[in-house]
């Protein structure tokens, strides 16, 4: 049975012409690519294991060396690809805090119990982010917030809500 895979990082150019790219970190430990040395690359183009030779920051972008890679066309190939880990590998987090993969699925429950709809995705917004809730009765928008968000079990695949007064579904 294959692992599931986590993308930690997006791939968006080729970098120099010794086959370095350029990737967007798409996890909140960046820091975590200066300590990996396996990762699984996947896009349109590739599908493959590839082995971590060094990294480094440029803004908040980060430049990464593959001892696979030795050039810019080969480099190339992996534009537009994801860098991921086996979900096994993610670090753990505080009591409390959840990863958004964890989330999506969810199923979510009013305050007497009553089922809502599904965590479908999450928009992500300067200001916080918004799960995007979807039933037969169509799209429901919930801030991310405590406010809103009173218990989240993810052993029973269960969020429970508290919604204020008007919040209602969007037909699609």
């Amino acid at each position: 049975m294959p692992s599931e895979k986590v993308a930690i990082a997006f791939i968006n150019k080729c970098w120099g012409i010794k086959g370095e790219v350029i990737a967007d970190p798409l996890t909140d430990f960046p820091q975590r690519l200066k300590e990996l040395k396996q990762v699984h690359v996947s896009g349109t183009r590739i599908d493959h294991d590839l082995t971590i030779a060094w990294t480094k920051q440029h803004g908040s972008k980060i430049v990464i060396k593959f001892e696979e890679i030795d050039d810019r066309d080969e480099a190339d190939r992996l534009r537009n690809c994801y860098i991921e880990i086996d979900k096994s590998e993610i670090f753990d987090l505080p009591a409390g805090n959840f990863y958004r993969f964890d989330l999506i699925g969810l199923e979510v429950h009013d305050s007497e119990n009553a089922v809502i709809g599904k965590i479908d995705e999450i928009w992500e917004y300067p200001a916080g982010d918004i799960l995007v809730v979807r039933s037969e009765r169509g799209r429901l928008l919930i801030p991310c917030l405590k406010r809103f968000i009173k218990k989240i079990e993810l052993e029973a695949n269960r969020m429970e809500v508290e919604l204020l007064p008007g919040m209602d579904f969007e037909p699609e």
